[in-house]
């Protein structure tokens, strides 16, 4: 899942990721702002990312670091 703007969330499927970042299957990816915050499980993990290209139905992106 994908949140921005501390409350919007978007479903996607994680389709490949590695410690650097991740390729996201998502509808519409035009719509997205270029920084948001990946939600990896219901437990908390999450990773701050930015958006380093986009697709007809999917991005990639960058993790940020702290």
């Amino acid at each position: 899942m994908i949140t921005f703007d501390g409350r919007l969330k978007r479903d996607c499927v994680i389709d490949d990721i590695s410690a650097i970042g991740a390729r996201l299957k998502i509808e519409a990816p035009t719509e997205l702002p270029e920084e948001f915050v990946l939600l990896l499980s219901d437990r908390g993990a999450r990773r701050r990312c930015k958006i380093a290209w986009r697709g007809a139905q999917e991005i990639g992106v960058r993790f940020r670091t702290a």
